[in-house]
């Protein structure tokens, strides 16, 4: 039987508490500005400073994870050396993504993502236990559990908190079936009841933490992963186990059963079943928006199939594949979906990162794939009727993740998760070491000879990546916080040191551009209004409701050719809105252009009639006319039905600086 704790005091205390809170700080709330882009930096900051701390106190006290000698066999090293290249070609990117600083933050985070995995694995094979790389899982769960119960006793009205909710724990949803798979196999493979099963309870609140998180990708996910590790170990593994397999089984299809139907008759939430079959979600929006990032992705793929874009650089450059689909799909109605939507991820982690890698990326997948298949197919051959529960439930917490990633903007992409992954490969990596090695093998454990060569100089510079990306959060945090600086400053010229400040610490942060756009129109200063939104569009904030202020900036300015070219340019991006062409229709028509003004007119009532008259009420006449044409006449949208319905502010409001797209 696997050593799931060998009783001996945890020299690393108290770093897994530690880390396991640091999984979570996502749920501690910070003042924000009014915009925020696509520049994580919360769960990065805390996880990296538990890391660091950990890798330095270690290297001062605890000298064996560096020095002491671990065999490892080719299919380990294979998986090591893949993610290790992996983050070098992430820190080559740099040199050819069009943001190098968004590429610096997925190399940082992907080479701290490689000392996690190697660094687990050599703990666990030194240690002989899992306790210290579980325990974050354990305080990680407990928390999210307890908070996600605590939100769905206390509100008020779920309708008006359902978007809020999905969007707070969805994301915890995918690191729980992550981590639950593991605690299973944990449990089932722990002889001392007691203890297996209190870390059952804890695999438990994994699945409900998915189910209750009503994210539909964690609750396929978490089905997968945990019926992964049930079904092979009644099939593959020791027949003195089965009992407890079979008996997990069913408390875990009464656990899925009891809360997807009391939900639905017992509360006033729905099931994530519910949302799955569009019961909850008629529109089917998220799924159609899905479809529609993943035509534009593959565009992306096809259009830098040598090197990709870049590291983290799918959100910034979506526009300019969406802008290439379009030229060749101009009628495709789908070319409707996200005009005011900030599109960052592609939800779906193998096409973005594709996207990003090109073919270096693709064969990165291929390989990470082929190696999991053919390990596994491995060990199952050599262990026949005995494989181990803690392989299984590690293997069990990688398939969750990777049927996840197929549909969510998480993924690696949340730090959190992407750490909770590489301690679970790390457990595989660990578990595969024992194939075919019988207890009596001395290479099943930790060899005493001491390197004092080139690797143990290398592994003391461990602490180097997440000291690296520890910076870079802070860095990234204080030009979020100087940018509500900015927003809150009372006086224009205190603002625009406090922005300046905020694009100093990050060139490549959107928001702040924003932000400052906005306060320097409101100021009267619609040149500078201009120059900032063309940043802010430049660094990826390209949707209409920017494109149409940088326009009204412009004619502010006099500057009418550039309005015209802002409109035109949303428009090769956006041919299906139709709040753009009527936009780019009156601009025509006050500059004396109405043959032209008549095309995109036509165009416009032509996708929608009473969308197109809505806004053009809206626009000429403003919000009351729009109202009452809606009323009586019958034939246009009322204001408060138009869409994009973050536009309709700019003209409640005509002073510069309108609402934030959607992030």
């Amino acid at each position: 039987m696997e050593n799931v704790s060998n009783g001996n005091r945890n020299p690393l205390e108290p770093f897994p508490v530690l880390l396991g809170l640091a999984l979570v700080s996502l749920m501690i709330p910070v003042p924000r500005p009014a915009f925020i882009p696509s520049m994580p930096w919360k769960a990065e900051l805390a996880i990296s400073a538990v890391l660091a701390t950990a890798s330095f106190a270690l290297l001062f006290r605890k000298r064996r994870l560096f020095d002491q000698t671990v065999r490892t066999s080719t299919l380990q090293k294979l998986i090591l050396g893949a993610v290790l290249a992996f983050a070098a070609v992430s820190a080559l990117s740099v040199t050819w993504a069009e943001f190098p600083i968004a590429a610096t933050h997925h190399s940082l985070v992907w080479l701290s993502y490689f000392c996690i995995l190697y660094f687990a694995y050599r703990w666990i094979a030194i240690s002989g236990s899992l306790r210290t790389v579980t325990i974050p899982f354990v305080v990680a769960v407990t928390i999210v559990l307890a908070l996600c119960v605590f939100d769905l006793l206390t509100f008020e009205s779920f309708a008006e908190f359902e978007g809020t909710f999905r969007i707070r724990y969805a994301r915890f949803g995918e690191m729980a079936v992550t981590a639950g798979p593991l605690l299973l196999g944990c449990a089932i493979a722990d002889w001392n009841r007691k203890r297996a099963g209190l870390i059952a309870l804890f695999a438990a609140a994994a699945w409900l933490i998915a189910m209750l998180s009503l994210s539909k990708a964690a609750f396929v996910a978490g089905l997968a992963g945990f019926l992964f590790v049930l079904f092979g170990l009644l099939l593959f593994g020791r027949r003195t186990l089965r009992t407890r397999s079979i008996a997990a089984l069913a408390v875990f299809a009464s656990v899925t059963i009891a809360i997807q139907f009391g939900t639905v008759y017992l509360t006033a939430v729905p099931s994530t079943a519910n949302y799955i079959s569009g019961e909850a979600d008629p529109t089917r929006s998220t799924s159609a928006m899905r479809i529609f990032t993943w035509t534009i992705g593959l565009e992306m793929v096809r259009n830098n199939t040598p090197l990709g874009v870049g590291g983290d650089n799918f959100g910034p450059q979506f526009n300019d594949s969406r802008l290439s689909y379009a030229a060749r799909n101009p009628d495709d109605p789908s070319l409707a979906t996200a005009e005011d939507y900030l599109v960052e991820r592609a939800h779906n982690e193998y096409l973005q990162i594709a996207a990003e890698f090109g073919v270096l990326g693709i064969l990165f997948i291929g390989a990470c794939l082929l190696w999991f298949g053919v390990t596994l197919a491995k060990a199952v051959w050599t262990q026949k009727g005995r494989v181990s529960p803690v392989l299984i439930g590690s293997a069990g917490g990688l398939v969750a993740f990777a049927v996840s990633s197929a549909f969510t903007s998480f993924s690696f992409r949340a730090f959190q998760n992407g750490v909770v992954f590489f301690i679970v490969l790390a457990v595989f990596v660990h578990s595969i070491r024992r194939v075919g090695q019988s207890n009596s093998d001395p290479s099943g454990g930790p060899e005493k000879a001491v390197s004092e060569g080139f690797l143990v100089r290398l592994r003391k510079l461990s602490a180097l990546p997440f000291a690296a990306l520890f910076l870079f959060s802070i860095a990234a945090g204080a030009s979020q916080y100087y940018v509500l600086l900015g927003e809150k400053a009372r006086s224009q010229s205190e603002a625009e040191a406090y922005f300046r400040s905020a694009i100093g610490l990050h060139p490549e942060n959107t928001g702040a551009y924003l932000a400052y756009a906005g306060r320097a129109g409101r100021s009267g200063d619609t040149r500078l209004a201009a120059e900032l939104y063309r940043k802010a569009i430049d660094n990826g904030l390209g949707v209409t409701v920017t494109y149409s202020t940088l326009s009204k900036a412009y004619e502010l300015d006099g500057d009418r050719d550039n309005a015209e070219r802002a409109l035109a340019e949303a428009i090769s991006i956006f041919p299906r809105s139709v709040f753009i062409r009527i936009r780019y229709a009156l601009l025509l028509e006050a500059n004396g252009k109405g043959g032209e003004s008549a095309k995109q007119f036509d165009a416009a009532r032509a996708m929608d009639l009473k969308q197109a008259n809505g806004w053009e009420t809206l626009i000429r006449d403003g919000m009351l006319k729009a109202h009452l044409r809606a009323k009586e006449v019958g034939d246009s949208t009322p204001p408060a039905e138009l869409r994009p319905n973050n536009a309709i502010y700019a003209y409640a409001d005509e002073q510069i600086g309108p609402s934030s797209p959607a992030p």
